[in-house]
């Protein structure tokens, strides 16, 4: 065989490697996700003068507020609670659980705050982790 050969199948051999595990990750995660409602309040261009073809279009989205933040001491955190969380941080002297907005009766007991979608990835992404 000759240089181009073998280098073709390295590059084939990577692409494999890279399909497989994306595939093992969409597999793991595929109960991590959670469905909002979004409406788009604008759509611009960024260079609308200079690039009439081809240019992008970002839109300006406003998403319901679907899901709340939850801060408690270790003690207060149930069984039954447990299981309607979708991720939770636990720390020494408590605990923040990112919740939906419908079970927030289940938890008037405890501290409750809007989540950012900054919070809502972490929340789904390190499930169950231990944070400092």
């Amino acid at each position: 065989m000759d240089n181009d050969t073998i280098f073709l199948y390295i590059i084939a051999a990577a692409a494999l490697c890279f399909a497989l595990i994306n595939c093992i990750q969409f597999i793991m995660k595929r109960n991590k996700t959670a469905q909002t409602t979004g409406t788009i309040i604008s759509i611009k261009m960024p260079n609308p003068e200079t690039a009439k073809a081809r240019n992008s279009k970002w839109a300006i989205v406003s998403y319901t507020d679907s899901f709340r933040i939850v801060k408690g001491g270790c003690e207060e955190l149930s069984v039954d609670l447990n299981k309607k969380i979708f991720g939770i941080r636990n720390f020494s002297t408590g605990f923040e659980a990112l919740v939906k907005t419908e079970d927030l009766k289940q938890f008037a007991h405890l501290n409750v705050e809007p989540a950012t979608i900054d919070d809502i990835v972490v929340f789904t992404s390190k499930r169950g982790g231990q944070y400092e």
